[in-house]
């Protein structure tokens, strides 16, 4: 189970969009069986700021149709996480996809956090690799949310 109890910020206004901000992120993962090993190595990868910024602000770039799809569903992860909206969020496609990659995910016995990073890393890099469609990148471009 994960605590779901909301921090309290009483030296701001509750309604401020500097409120919101402090609140992004802050987002709990429910435990699938045993993985509080998975759950931790994904709340660091999602304080990982550069990393996060890229899988929020370029989703564009990520093939929809490679299996397991372990980066479109991180992307979509650091999305629930991060629109401060939800207390806690369950990580059941990424608990899915890495069970595909790798037999020793599976099952509920107690796993490295380390080992997890390595497969899990290693394939969204595989899968980001793929060419992005030309469409991508065009919608990308013309988004206002694009750096300049």
């Amino acid at each position: 189970q994960t605590n779901t109890h909301t921090h309290n910020y009483s030296d701001s206004d509750s309604g401020s969009e500097e409120n919101v901000n402090k609140l992004r992120g802050l987002c709990g993962l429910h435990n699938l069986g045993n993985t509080c090993y998975l759950n931790a190595a994904l709340q660091t990868l999602s304080n990982c700021q550069p990393m996060t910024q890229f899988f929020l602000s370029c989703s564009a770039f990520i093939t929809k149709d490679l299996r397991p799809g372990l980066a479109d569903s991180y992307a979509k992860l650091m999305s629930e996480m991060w629109t401060g909206e939800r207390s806690s969020v369950t990580p059941s496609n990424i608990v899915r996809g890495i069970k595909m990659v790798n037999s020793n995910f599976r099952g509920y016995a107690q796993q490295d956090a380390q080992e997890f990073l390595r497969c899990f890393l290693d394939h969204v890099h595989e899968e980001l690799k793929t060419a992005v469609p030309d469409y991508a990148i065009d919608q990308y471009a013309s988004s206002p949310s694009s750096p300049s």
